[in-house]
């Protein structure tokens, strides 16, 4: 029997790090990763600046994370991954909590041409196209497009953990989520809201915006060089082939947009 020490090793090193990473990043941050909302570009600014996951003060979790990764994401500076209202219950009190919304649109699309590219053939689909895959009843399909923004936000990213929550009540639950966020940005204006969370932090902004591990990046970290983007229809033809997929997120989507354009005006 071998024993694993990496979670007592983590720990420690979390433990000593913690007054000198204090000083960088005086308070600690949670960041709701909604699947294609410029996670990557968060990470990429927050990791490195509390010395990497090597000191267990960046923690990356999900939905299915161990009790010891959880332990630590509660004491990390900072926490991030595709994980669901559930875990945010756990690590998020005490902290700075902020996710990115995207047109519901734009983000199933954006999934399906990452998908297919990806370095990976057993993340790839099996289908040639879009519809095809929309038209399956593969539970990979759906875990992949399944309204994830209101599924994520109001349970978890997970689909099966995500189903014991009625379907019906997807959409308040995540409406009263995004409530509880310090902030909610929206993909179409990163730069600007990412510099108004920066603010908030008091941290100065990057002297620029990266945009870290685009989908159509021809250097993508995990994309297939040799696989072309795949055709995709026109995006209204999209919002009408998947329906069942977008409604609950454009719901959500639209009524967020509205009251951000309220409260912008008064």
């Amino acid at each position: 029997m071998t024993l694993d020490l990496r979670p007592i090793t983590r720990q420690a090193a979390q433990r000593l790090s913690a007054p000198f990473v204090a000083r960088t990043l005086p308070r600690r941050v949670v960041f709701v990763h909604l699947p294609k909302t410029a996670g990557s570009s968060v990470h990429a600014f927050f990791v490195p600046k509390v010395g990497g996951v090597r000191f267990g003060q960046a923690v990356m979790l999900d939905d299915n994370a161990p009790a010891h990764r959880v332990a630590l994401a509660r004491r990390a500076r900072y926490a991030g991954g595709h994980f669901g209202a559930r875990m945010l219950e756990r690590i998020g009190p005490g902290a700075f909590t902020f996710t990115f919304l995207r047109c519901p649109v734009e983000r199933l699309i954006s999934t399906w041409r990452f998908t297919q590219t990806h370095a990976n053939p057993a993340l790839r689909l099996p289908y040639a196209t879009l519809e095809q895959a929309l038209a399956s009843d593969d539970p990979r399909v759906r875990q992949a497009f399944d309204n994830p923004m209101t599924r994520q936000l109001s349970a978890a990213f997970d689909l099966a953990q995500a189903s014991a929550l009625p379907r019906s009540e997807w959409l308040e639950r995540s409406e009263a989520a995004l409530d509880r966020f310090d902030f909610v940005g929206d993909c179409a204006t990163f730069a600007a809201d990412f510099a108004e969370i920066l603010d908030r932090l008091a941290l100065p902004p990057p002297a620029k915006t990266a945009e870290a591990n685009r989908t159509d990046d021809p250097h993508r970290r995990n994309r297939d060089p040799s696989l072309s983007m795949p055709p995709i229809p026109a995006p209204a033809a999209v919002s009408r082939i998947a329906a069942h997929f977008l409604a609950l997120d454009q719901a959500l989507y639209a009524a967020w947009q509205t009251r951000r354009q309220e409260e912008g005006t008064r």
